[in-house]
């Protein structure tokens, strides 16, 4: 079955992070234009120049506003990715909740985070136990090889997991707390490390615990380093080099894939999800992973 696909937001991650780069899957636009499954009806974005970028690269139409787009459009929409600035996203699913294709709509797939505060977070936490399922644009959850040596390394015994993250924790640390969330269960405590020269934090999940650590934010470097009793688990430079060591010095390198098309697998489970008839009628876990992340990471940042 063919879906309807509306694109809110024409900035990085839906269109400019893979534009000039044939060989990667990167964006939601390359993703949705690859796979079969979708069909592009639109995109959205107050900037002319990412209009007219996305209009050239992918000849659909594309509209300045939301308001625009549902005055003009006659199109049944299956799907609205809504990847504008954060500040935007719950007056965009709003928008588009009080709209004929609300009902319609069968799926959100939003960027991360949700919310540009706790309270629009419990906002959009309320309003969707009746509206369309969310997913949560937290492609590290979908990586193949990084998920199967996670699930392994969770029925070991952990001895220290290191985190490196920039541009904020709550931006992309997140990626890293909501995957250890999944595999060594909830944080039940957090505490600031003081005397360094940069934000640190520790969390306590029930497995084990880990070390946060904001790396400058003049290098994009998010990383993760897991060490077990059976191995340890290397997770570098945003994934482009990640790998697993065994105790007996065997090295196992990632699928580079796994990186290379991030944003393809991402949409693979998206198909999945509405082709299994389970819409509406649970919360996915994506969704509920950023949520009780941003809960925890807005109050390491102040952000309330």
């Amino acid at each position: 079955m063919m879906y309807n696909v509306v694109i809110i937001g024409l900035g990085n991650i839906s269109l400019l992070y893979d534009y000039d780069n044939p060989g990667v899957t990167w964006t939601h636009a390359r993703a949705l234009s690859e796979h079969k499954g979708f069909n592009i009806i639109a995109g959205i974005d107050p900037d002319k120049s990412n209009r007219d970028l996305f209009v050239n690269a992918y000849h659909h139409n594309a509209y300045s506003s939301l308001a625009l787009f549902l005055e003009e459009n006659k199109d049944i929409i299956d799907v609205m990715v809504i990847a504008s600035p954060t500040d935007s996203h719950v007056t965009a699913y709003e928008t588009l909740m009080a709209n004929r294709y609300g009902k319609q709509c069968k799926l959100v797939l939003m960027e991360k985070p949700v919310a540009s505060n706790v309270s629009e977070l419990n906002q959009l936490i309320n309003r969707s136990s009746d509206a369309p399922v969310i997913m949560v644009n937290l492609f590290r959850l979908f990586q193949g090889h990084l998920n199967v040596y996670l699930e392994r390394l969770s029925k070991s015994r952990i001895f220290d997991i290191q985190v490196n993250y920039s541009k904020g924790l709550l931006h992309n640390g997140i990626h890293f707390f909501t995957l250890l969330n999944k595999y060594f269960g909830e944080c039940g405590s957090y505490t600031k490390i003081e005397g360094l020269n940069t934000e640190a934090f520790k969390f306590s999940f029930s497995q084990c615990d880990a070390i946060f650590k904001s790396y400058t934010d003049e290098i994009d470097d998010n990383s993760m380093i897991i060490k077990s009793d059976i191995g340890s688990l290397y997770y570098l430079n945003g994934g482009r080099h990640s790998f697993f060591v065994d105790t007996c010095h065997n090295k196992f390198e990632f699928d580079v894939n796994d990186f290379n098309h991030y944003q393809k697998y991402v949409y693979q489970a998206v198909k999945v999800e509405l082709d299994n008839e389970r819409i509406s009628k649970h919360r996915d876990e994506s969704f509920t992973l950023a949520c009780d992340a941003q809960e925890i990471l807005s109050r390491c940042e102040g952000i309330i």
